[in-house]
């Protein structure tokens, strides 16, 4: 016989489990668009210096760098689009898994270190 009492409290772990990881998926997705202009803001704060320094600190340096912060856009954004669509798709099939729970705890980490290091910088 099936106990209902141990298959309600089942139904309701697996909700609470998926509802986390829910949470945890949307977490992620806010903070890689924050992480995509943290990363500009290192980029540039990296490269700027390097460019403005030089002797001819005239207005083609300063397209330099808004040519880096457009291919940035460019090619970041691509990245960013792919890491929404394809994390979306792949958490989303497997929100009632413990190894997706690890998957986006290791993403916030990471998104959070380079939010932190861009504040830093």
């Amino acid at each position: 016989m099936i106990d209902k009492k141990s298959l309600m409290t089942d139904t309701h772990s697996s909700m609470v489990f998926k509802l986390t990881n829910g949470f945890l998926l949307v977490a992620s997705m806010v903070l890689s668009v924050l992480t995509f202009i943290a990363i500009q803001d290192i980029l540039l704060a990296l490269v700027a210096p390097l460019i403005l320094t030089s002797e001819d600190a005239t207005v083609q340096n300063k397209y330099t760098i808004v040519t880096i912060r457009n291919v940035w856009v460019l090619f970041g954004g691509t990245l960013l689009l792919g890491y929404l669509v394809t994390g979306i798709e792949y958490h989303a099939k497997r929100l009632d898994q413990e190894r997706v729970r690890r998957i986006l705890l290791y993403t916030l980490l990471v998104e959070i270190i380079l939010i932190g290091l861009s504040v830093i910088i």
